[in-house]
């Protein structure tokens, strides 16, 4: 405590103001949820109960409060009452759409920092017998655990006050005891837990691009967008049960499918994911406030490894790194010689948390109540932030019924379209079905990361006889067998291609094709994406090109003969996102150099528009950006089954 009735910041709030003195104004630290109440709900009981839970959690009064040296401090006020407004809604023609502004406007105002309570909230009346809370509160004084005690508390008083009886809420240490320790700390004390760090992230690489996906030259503003992704209950329960049998927890198998496809994305083997951790000791599991660290995890990844393999990987670097939560993000951030300009986080641009605290089981006769939680009206901190609720049913009492399982993407909407970040939640799901469905020792690169079919990427085989229908517009389409084209009046079995002593029917061309055009969605590669394929002339030649025209990827080919510098010359300025070979030519290419630290990625394509086939990177093709040097990644590896011999293989 510096001056009178000062504190300090902690650790976790210090970071949180330093983003808000960098960026003012943003939202990017507010938290918004709602809590949905059935029943005969009284308005009255629900504003005083929030009054008395503000008087029990000093971390919910606390403000800002300037200083003589101009360092960042706080106080707790004495007494706060509650920021609450109602407002009725019911009669409103369309109240979803109604409440829905309502929660935009209520999320998206910012907060005076200086001035307590930094939380609010608005009782909507949304029908007869329905209302919705909504919460909206600044990080400065908020964790997710935070939150699920400070709704647990706000129905217990209510339940209290309805019924005339005295609020009893559980004992708690306050946050400003928190403080105290936390200021007592000695600086050498987590000297173990940096020098851990540090041989942890030595040589890593720490930030994560996905080239052809992500638009080039973007500056952070932090506009983001959010993504709602639910998986049904009869597939969360089976994530559940693999996970239980393969001695893992659902996070660590999401969070290690999720690492699995950024792999396949962005070309890197060593990829670092931040991860938010409790950062709690047990004293303070029942207080509310700011606690919340995030880590880096450093996840080496194979495809050659199998799944289990690859997971408890996973799980051992959480294992290792857990111990060693308590170093401060921005102290880590200092000791390992990482600097930025702005807000960016100088150690991860993706994060992929949990929420593992489950929803306060308070019984409220006459009500039922479920939480929305987590909602995002324009605002990020990383390229990527998922969150996994793991069991979807969130409702305040005791919890029946399949539980779904929720994973929310909030993404930077300047770097990624909407489609973008839709395609790649179906190719995690995709991912993540593909696991459910394969052994444990089945190889990670043997998961498909595509749904198939997929419609805008791939066509899956028709049966013999299917013809084309008549488009109704009066000109007749050329039928087509899994989208190679069959001239009009041809036999799927009539001879399609001669190589050599080889014949194919349109059949036999048309499994090649697929075969390799799977290959292509299962390594990542998305439509709009440069292809570079290094194959002598032949039949290969001929199925890669027809394979890249059916996932919609942009075909490049490559000469063989050409020097070995000229092939990393065309490689750096085309950064193809895979390159095509076979064993042959495989060892004609360079050494894969490391990621550049910049995004090289082309722009997405609007929807409806043309896109282009093929390419070719010749000396005409623009240079590479100054400082930036090529990605890309080996097809052979992802695909097994092309090892040792040609890449399309026989059908």
């Amino acid at each position: 405590m510096g001056q009178e009735g000062l504190f300090d910041l902690s650790p976790s709030q210090e970071i949180v103001w330093v983003h808000e003195s960098l960026s003012p104004g943003s939202r990017a630290y507010n938290f918004t949820a709602f809590v949905v109440v059935r029943g005969d709900l009284d308005a009255n009981a629900v504003r005083e109960a929030l009054g008395r839970v503000l008087d029990h959690h000093d971390g919910l009064r606390l403000e800002l409060a300037d200083t003589a040296d101009g360092r960042p401090a706080q106080r707790v006020r004495a007494r706060c009452e509650p920021r609450f407004r109602s407002l009725d809604i019911s009669g409103e023609a369309d109240v979803d759409a109604a409440f829905d502004a309502v929660v935009r406007a209520e999320a998206t105002t910012s907060f005076d920092t200086y001035e307590a309570p930094l939380v609010r909230w608005c009782l909507v009346r949304t029908g007869e017998r329905e209302h919705r809370l909504i919460h909206v509160e600044h990080h400065l004084i908020h964790d997710g655990r935070s939150f699920l005690i400070l709704v647990g508390d706000l129905f217990r008083a209510y339940r209290a006050l309805v019924a005339g009886e005295p609020v009893e809420l559980p004992d708690t240490v306050s946050y400003t005891e928190h403080l105290r320790r936390v200021a007592a700390v000695p600086p050498g004390d987590r000297a173990e837990s940096l020098a851990f760090w540090h041989r942890e992230l030595e040589d890593a690489t720490f930030e994560a691009t996905l080239p052809g996906l992500a638009r080039p030259g973007v500056v952070r503003r932090n506009h983001g967008a959010q993504h709602r992704q639910r998986f049904a209950p009869e597939v969360a329960d089976r994530i559940r049960a693999r996970s239980v049998a393969s001695g893992h927890t659902v996070y660590t198998t999401m969070l290690g499918l999720f690492a699995e496809l950024v792999r396949r994305h962005c070309g890197q083997d060593d990829l670092i994911v931040g991860t938010a951790v409790g950062n709690r000791y047990d004293e303070i599991n029942t207080s509310v406030g700011m606690f919340v660290n995030t880590i880096p995890l450093r996840l080496r990844l194979s495809g050659e490894a199998s799944v289990d393999d690859m997971l408890s990987d996973v799980t051992e670097t959480l294992i290792r790194a857990i111990p060693h939560q308590d170093v401060p993000i921005q102290q880590l951030t200092r000791a390992i010689g990482r600097h930025t300009s702005g807000v960016e986080n100088p150690l991860f641009n993706i994060a992929f948390s949990g929420v593992d605290d489950g929803v306060p089981d308070v019984r409220v006769p006459g009500l039922d109540v479920v939480l929305s939680e987590g909602h995002n009206f324009g605002t990020t901190r990383f390229d990527l932030d998922l969150v996994l609720i793991p069991d979807a049913r969130r409702v305040v009492g005791p919890r029946v019924g399949p539980a779904a399982l929720d994973l929310h993407w909030d993404y930077d909407a300047d770097l990624f379209t909407e489609e973008t970040v839709r395609m790649l939640a179906d190719r995690l799901a995709a991912l993540v079905e593909a696991y459910l469905d394969a052994p444990e020792t089945a190889p990670v690169a043997s998961l498909a990361a595509a749904p198939t079919p997929v419609a805008s990427l791939a066509a899956a085989p028709a049966p013999a006889a299917s013809l084309a229908p008549d488009d109704g517009a009066g000109e007749a389409r050329h039928p087509v067998v899994s989208g190679v084209l069959l001239p009009p009046g041809r036999d799927p079995e009539a001879v399609a291609v001669v190589s050599g002593a080889l014949t194919l029917t349109y059949r036999d061309l048309d499994a090649r094709v697929q075969r390799v055009a799977t290959a292509l969605t299962a390594a990542g590669v998305a439509p709009g994406q440069p292809v570079a394929v290094l194959l002598p002339r032949g039949l290969d030649v001929v199925v890669t090109l027809l394979a890249c025209a059916r996932v919609g990827a942009v075909y490049c080919p490559m000469s063989p003969a050409d020097p070995a510098e000229r092939l990393h010359l065309l490689l750096d300025r085309l950064r193809p996102a895979l390159v095509v070979t076979d064993a042959a030519t495989a060892g004609r290419l360079p050494a894969v150099p490391a990621p550049s630290r910049c995004s090289t990625a082309a722009g997405g394509r609007p929807p409806g528009r043309r896109r282009p086939s093929t390419g070719s990177p010749t000396s005409s093709t623009p240079p590479a950006p100054p400082g930036c040097r090529s990605r890309w990644r080996w097809a052979r590896p992802r695909c097994p089954t092309w090892s040792g011999r040609s890449s399309t293989g026989t059908p």
